[in-house]
């Protein structure tokens, strides 16, 4: 029953060409979302700074769609606390799947203003960017 539920999804996604932007698109969340949408034939904008995710993970997902597929995907190497960086990411998109952030406890604890910064208030940032028009 389930896997009707999520082929109805795929489906219904793959109806209708849609920008999708994913933040964090060189972790390992972010790169199979990445993938996910780009075989449902999406157009894709992909934010990483990669200081934690990895081009390889991007790699992969180049090798395993078709290279048509792929032409549909823009990296940007960037980071959601730069405010222009996320104005330039989400400008177009429709949806924006946030998976961005320092995902470190012991960093946190350590550094927890540096933790502050991305994992808040650059979630803001990507908030206030997605709710303002064009």
């Amino acid at each position: 029953m389930q896997d009707i539920a999520i082929n109805d999804l795929y489906r219904s996604i793959q109806e209708t060409n849609r920008k999708w932007v994913v933040t964090g698109a060189a972790g390992f969340i972010g790169s199979h979302l990445v993938q996910t949408l780009l075989e449902l034939d999406q157009q894709v904008v992909g934010l990483d700074n990669l200081s934690t995710g990895h081009t390889e993970n991007l790699d992969d997902v180049r090798e395993s769609v078709k290279p048509g597929q792929w032409d549909k995907f823009t990296f940007i190497h960037g980071d959601i606390r730069n405010i222009e960086t996320c104005s330039e990411c989400v400008e177009g998109a429709d949806y924006v799947l946030h998976q961005a952030a320092l995902g470190s406890v012991p960093h946190s604890i350590d550094d927890p203003a540096q933790a502050n910064e991305n994992n808040i208030n650059g979630f803001l940032n990507m908030l206030m960017h997605r709710a303002m028009p064009g």
